[in-house]
C-alpha cells in the first residue's frame, strides 16, 4: 500500500497516500477502501469515454446515411425525370415525338485530332494553290495546208489549173504476138514498132531469131510532172500540216496541259475520315 495513491472521491484528483484531505479540493479522504474507489473511478471514466466516442461515430454514420440515401434518391427523382422527357406525348393528334437524348459520354481514353485532316492528292498529282496539278500531253488539232496556187485535195495539193493530155505512141504488142516469146519492142525510124525474139528452140537454146514489125498504139496521157485526177491533169505539191492547241501550250506537235483534280481528305495512320463533320476520328 506503500507505492499506492489515493483519489479522491469528489474531485478524481490523484493524492499521495498518506495525504488526509486532497489537495485539488480540500476533501478528507479516507484511506479505506481506496483500491475499491481506485477501479471505480477508472472504470467510471472508462466507460464515459467508450460512450462518447460511442456517440460520436454512431451520430457521424447517421447523418452520412442519410445523406447518401438523399442523393440516391434525388439522382433517381431526375433520372426518372429525364427519361420521362424523352417522349413529347401529342395528346390532340395522339402521336409520339421522340427527343433527342444527349449522348452517353465514353469512360474511356480516345485519341482525339482537333487538326482539320491534310489534304491529298493522287499518285502524279502535286498540290498548287488549294488543287491537284499535274502536266499531260493531248493530241494537237492537226490542220493540212497547201501552198499559193494548191488547193487541198484528199491527200493532195492539186494545181488550181488543169494541163491537157497528150497523145502518145506506144509499142504494145498486138494480141497476136503476146502468146509468142517476144519482147515490147520499140519504134523505129518509119514509125514502126519492131521486136526481137527467138521463134525456135532446141536443147534450151534459141536456134531461130527472127524480128517482127507491127503498128505502135496511140495513148493520151497527162503531161510529165502532173497527175490525173478525175480524168483531168494536175501538178501536185506536197501536203503541209500544220498543229495547234486550243489549251496549253505545242510542244513536238503535242499540246502539253495542266489536269486538275480536287484534293481528298487524308488522315494519319490510327485515324478515320468523318466526312460529316471533316475531322480524323480514332479507330
Amino acid at each position: 500500500m506503500k507505492n499506492k495513491s489515493v483519489y479522491c472521491t469528489n474531485c478524481g484528483s490523484k493524492n499521495s497516500n498518506t495525504a488526509e484531505v486532497c489537495k485539488n479540493c480540500g476533501e478528507k479522504l479516507a484511506v479505506k477502501d481506496h483500491l475499491f474507489r481506485e477501479f471505480l473511478y477508472h472504470h467510471t471514466k472508462e466507460e464515459l469515454k467508450k460512450e462518447i466516442t460511442d456517440n460520436i461515430f454512431s451520430l457521424i454514420s447517421r447523418f452520412l446515411i442519410s445523406h447518401l440515401y438523399g442523393v440516391f434518391f434525388a439522382a433517381t427523382i431526375i433520372f426518372t425525370g429525364v427519361a420521362a422527357t424523352s417522349y413529347v406525348i401529342n395528346v390532340n393528334s395522339k402521336s409520339y415525338t421522340k427527343v433527342k437524348e444527349v449522348p452517353v459520354v465514353a469512360t474511356t481514353c480516345h485519341k482525339v485530332n482537333s487538326v482539320k485532316p491534310v489534304m491529298a492528292c493522287a499518285k502524279g498529282y502535286e498540290l498548287i494553290d488549294e488543287k491537284c496539278q499535274k502536266e499531260a500531253t493531248v493530241n494537237a488539232k492537226a490542220t493540212k495546208t497547201c501552198s499559193d496556187g494548191y488547193t487541198l485535195n484528199g491527200s493532195n495539193c492539186l494545181s488550181n489549173t488543169t494541163y491537157n493530155k497528150v497523145a502518145t505512141k506506144e509499142c504494145i504488142l498486138p494480141q497476136n504476138l503476146k502468146d509468142q516469146d517476144f519482147s515490147k519492142g520499140s519504134l523505129n525510124e518509119e514509125g514502126k514498132c519492131s521486136t526481137y525474139a527467138c521463134a525456135k528452140y532446141r536443147d534450151g537454146e534459141c536456134v531461130d531469131i527472127v524480128m517482127e514489125e507491127y503498128e505502135p498504139t496511140t495513148v493520151t496521157s497527162c503531161p510529165s510532172g502532173t497527175k490525173e485526177v478525175s480524168g483531168k491533169c494536175y501538178k501536185t505539191s506536197t501536203v503541209k500540216t500544220t498543229y495547234s492547241c486550243e489549251n496549253g501550250k505545242l510542244a513536238n506537235n503535242m499540246c502539253l496541259i495542266m489536269v486538275e483534280n480536287e484534293p481528298t481528305p487524308s488522315c494519319e495512320d490510327g485515324y478515320v475520315y468523318n466526312e460529316e463533320c471533316n475531322v480524323c476520328e480514332a479507330e
